[in-house]
């Protein structure tokens, strides 16, 4: 609450971080089903050192989670613009279904 009082955009920089690490969870996905071992594919999406990590990530979100919540944070934003939905509370119903 306190970046959002002191930065107004905020919220739509948080949507931006949070749809670029998802396109790149669904990057290692592919890397992944491509053949390299997670060693050399976690560097290639800013896991350095952290395979372990980047493994529990892919096998609780799979490509088809991944994709409906690239797309929920898409409907999101666009509602979100118009004033229909508050961003704020989008993004954290999203974040919460990404960890349920």
């Amino acid at each position: 609450q306190q970046v959002i009082a002191s930065d107004p955009a905020a919220t739509y920089k948080a949507v931006g971080g949070i749809a670029f690490k998802l396109r790149s969870y669904l990057k290692a996905h592919e890397l992944v089903a491509s053949g390299p071992a997670l060693r050399n594919v976690a560097p290639k999406v800013s896991m350095w050192g952290r395979e372990k990590d980047l493994q529990t990530i892919l096998r609780r979100l799979p490509p088809a989670r991944l994709e409906r919540a690239l797309a929920g944070l898409a409907d999101l934003d666009a509602q979100a613009k118009v004033g229909i939905r508050s961003i704020e509370h989008g993004v954290e119903a999203l974040l919460l279904w990404l960890g349920s």
